[in-house]
């Protein structure tokens, strides 16, 4: 199997392809080829000795789609109830034939001993993480392919549930989470319940951005699935900067067009735009413009996003959308209190005799400890950036009303207040020196 696929990956007559030269191709490049890894290559390429000739000739480079399809599925039972290091083979084995051509599942979804055995994979001791990834890729490609038969029908998702919770608990392989959500996800219906079990987004949100492709692929693949809906809004903040991270990392096309149009969905609502403003996402998807794309609509896809984001930056970051919280007499943490907003917006603040500043003092006499720690940053970051900013603040009193805040009962609120106090004191030399210390 695998001597095919690198001959049709390499364009070499299969003559010339031997199981061994296959070997040393996947032992010298430990990186995916296609869906193959090099520990799928060492399984199909060993099997187990021992084993029936009907499941061995499952790595055969013959047709393996007709090699399965003559199993019967108490031979396949007996290979999930068989040693690791069966099970592990036929599992490898099934998920490839299963990934070459999906009619295959026609064979598992029709005995629900098949589903019963692969979930019992998942909590058997003697299992490996790689194994039950391959185990959680058949049990949800299984539930993908019969959805009425989980849920769909009924409208009772437990099952869904369940094995979700089984295929988050950390003991199945990163890529084989994320393989097995990707087929849970896939399912409209599915997602409510998938994401009901709190271990979902985890595992989608702890993925390094520096992970191979493959992972980064499923990952947000996922992200793109669930972006149409509210399912990620909570997380928000995490979901953005994951994105750009891994826009600043990866360079894989596929990767970066899913992630792309992940992008593209989630700044039509309004607490993720936010959250991919205030991450500075736009940043990630202008320098992709100057990379090399073999698909040349990538690059008109890059620019159009980026203008989309741009838009979307103006809007959420501007002086007007500051007055606007301003109003509300609560500040809330974002883009909007950050450094960057203060060193592009600060010489627009002086607009009706600096009304903004104005109203931003009256917020000092809050009782809400979040405003106030804002209201403090704040005024400081106008009387350090703004010429005019020590004699604004002096003409207002503001420093009169923040000082008696350094004895405020919250911690981060006295903080706060004393750091918006040096800031009005102090020039930006001797802050410069205060920083360096």
């Amino acid at each position: 199997l695998l001597s095919f696929r690198l001959a049709q990956a390499f364009r070499f007559p299969l003559f010339l392809v031997s199981s061994h030269f296959a070997s040393a191709v996947m032992t010298m490049v430990d990186v995916p080829l296609g869906d193959i890894t090099a520990e799928q290559t060492q399984v199909l390429l060993n099997p187990p000795v021992g084993m029936s000739p009907s499941i061995a000739v499952l790595s055969s480079i013959g047709d393996t789609t007709f090699a399965f399809q003559q199993l019967s599925s108490a031979e396949l039972l007996g290979a999930l109830r068989g040693s690791s290091e069966t099970a592990k083979f036929v599992l490898t084995a099934v998920v490839e034939c299963c990934r070459e051509d999906s009619e295959n599942y026609s064979k598992l979804t029709a005995d629900d001993d098949i589903f019963t055995h692969l979930k019992s994979v998942l909590i058997r001791g003697d299992i490996d993480p790689f194994t039950k990834g391959k185990a959680a890729y058949l049990l949800t490609g299984i539930m993908s392919h019969a959805p009425g038969k989980y849920g769909e029908d009924t409208n009772d998702f437990s099952v869904v549930g369940a094995v979700t919770q089984s295929l988050t608990n950390g003991n199945t392989s990163t890529l084989g989470q994320l393989e097995g959500l990707c087929n849970l996800l896939k399912i409209p219906t599915f997602r409510e319940a998938v994401l009901d079990q709190p271990g979902t987004l985890h595992v989608l949100l702890s993925v390094n951005a520096n992970s191979a492709s493959q992972t980064l692929y499923r990952a947000v693949f996922c992200l793109w699935l669930l972006s149409g809906g509210s399912g990620l809004t909570a997380s928000a903040r995490r979901v953005a900067e994951l994105l750009k991270a891994i826009l600043a990392s990866c360079r894989s096309e596929k990767v970066v067009r899913v992630a792309l149009m992940a992008l593209r969905n989630l700044i039509k609502d309004e607490t993720m735009v936010l959250a991919v403003v205030e991450a500075g996402v736009l940043e990630s998807v202008r320098t992709l413009e100057y990379e090399k794309w073999r698909d040349a609509e990538m690059y008109a896809e890059i620019k159009d996003l980026a203008a989309c984001l741009a838009s979307e930056q103006s809007t959420h970051s501007s002086v007007a959308a500051y007055e606007k919280e301003l109003e509300s007499n609560e500040l809330v943490p974002g883009y909007l209190h950050s450094e960057r907003f203060w060193l592009d917006n600060v010489g627009k603040f002086d607009k009706d005799d600096f009304g903004p500043i104005r109203k931003l003092t009256t917020l000092l006499g809050s009782s809400n400890p979040t405003t106030l720690c804002l209201a403090c940053s704040d005024l400081g970051e106008f009387a350090r950036l703004h010429p005019l900013g020590k004699s604004v603040i002096g003409k207002l009193h503001a420093k009169a009303m923040v000082m008696p805040l350094m004895g405020h009962s919250d911690r981060q609120v006295a903080r706060e207040a004393l750091l918006c106090v040096q800031k009005m004191m102090l020039n930006q030399s001797s802050l410069n020196k205060m920083e360096a210390k």
